[in-house]
C-alpha cells in the first residue's frame, strides 16, 4: 500500500538566503525568463529593490540578503511555528486524498513509503528539490496557495519518480531551465492535478506559468498540446513519453 508523510518545518537560514541569492543570480542573469524573479522576491523582501545591482558579486548579494534574513526569520519565529503547526493540520485534512490519488495516477510501482519536506521562511518563487523530495513556500501564503502550491511541487516529484521509474536518471542536480524534463515537469501540472479524479477531491484548478501558456506549436498553445496527449494517453508513462518526445521535436521553440 503507497502512502506518503509530508513534513513542515522551518527553513535554516542559510537555505533561504542561498536560494534568494541564486534567484536574484537568475534575474540578474537574465537567460530564464519564465518568472519575473527580481518582482518576486522584492515582493516579499522590499528592503533588497535598492541594495542590489547588476554589478554586484554573487559573495557580495549573499551578504547582503544574509543580514537581512537573519533579521527578519528572528522576528517572524513565532509566525512561522504557529503556521507550520496550522499548514500540518491542514495538509492532513486537504492533502492526503488527492496525493494518494496522484500516486495511483502515475501508475508508481516501487515508491512505498515516501516523505515530502516543506519549509517555511521568506520565499517567492517557490523553488523545489525533486531529487531530494524538498520544496520552499513563503511562511505567510494563505490557506488555497499553500494547498495549490504544495499539489504543484509534489506533482513534480512523483513524475520525476515515474521517470526514474521508467528511464532513471543518473544526473547529481535536478533537470533546470531549459532541461526538456524541466518543461515536461511544468507543463503537465495543467493536465495531471486538472484531472477530474484529483479535482473531485480538492477543486483548486492549476495552471501552468504564463510564459508556458503563451508558447504556441503549430498554431496551439503548447498547454492544449499537452493536453491532449495526456488524454489520448494509453498510462501515464505513454503520456511522459509522448510528451517528452513532442517537447524535444520543438526545443527550439521552448525559449
Amino acid at each position: 500500500m503507497m502512502r506518503y508523510d509530508l513534513l513542515i518545518k522551518k527553513t535554516s537560514v542559510h537555505d533561504n538566503v542561498k536560494i534568494i541569492t541564486d534567484t536574484i543570480a537568475l534575474a540578474l542573469n537574465e537567460t530564464n525568463k519564465m518568472l519575473p524573479y527580481m518582482d518576486r522576491v522584492t515582493k516579499i523582501l522590499p528592503e533588497l529593490k535598492d541594495e542590489i545591482h547588476g554589478r554586484m558579486t554573487c559573495d557580495s548579494i549573499y551578504t547582503q540578503v544574509e543580514k537581512l534574513l537573519i533579521r527578519r526569520l528572528e522576528e517572524a519565529d513565532g509566525a512561522i511555528k504557529d503556521q507550520m503547526i496550522h499548514f500540518e493540520d491542514l495538509a492532513r485534512e486537504k492533502l492526503t486524498a488527492p496525493v494518494l490519488r496522484m500516486l495511483e495516477l502515475f501508475e508508481i510501482q516501487h515508491m512505498g513509503s515516501r516523505v515530502f519536506r516543506c519549509y517555511l521562511g521568506f520565499y517567492n518563487p517557490f523553488p523545489r528539490n525533486v531529487l531530494t523530495g524538498e520544496y520552499w513556500l513563503y511562511y505567510g501564503i494563505p490557506d488555497d496557495i499553500f494547498l495549490r502550491a504544495s499539489l504543484h511541487e509534489i506533482n513534480h516529484m512523483i513524475l520525476f519518480e515515474k521517470w526514474k521509474e521508467l528511464y532513471g536518471y543518473k544526473e547529481e542536480k535536478e533537470p533546470e531551465y531549459p532541461d526538456i524534463l524541466w518543461f515536461l515537469e511544468e507543463l503537465a501540472i495543467e493536465p495531471v492535478l486538472n484531472d477530474s479524479s484529483i479535482q473531485e477531491l480538492l477543486p483548486i484548478r492549476h495552471r501552468a506559468y504564463d510564459s508556458l501558456r503563451a508558447i504556441e506549436i503549430e498554431g496551439k498553445p503548447i498547454t492544449t498540446q499537452i493536453q491532449e496527449i495526456y488524454d489520448a494517453r494509453s498510462s501515464m508513462g505513454n503520456f511522459l513519453e509522448e510528451a517528452y518526445f513532442f517537447l524535444q521535436s520543438h526545443s527550439k521553440e521552448l525559449c
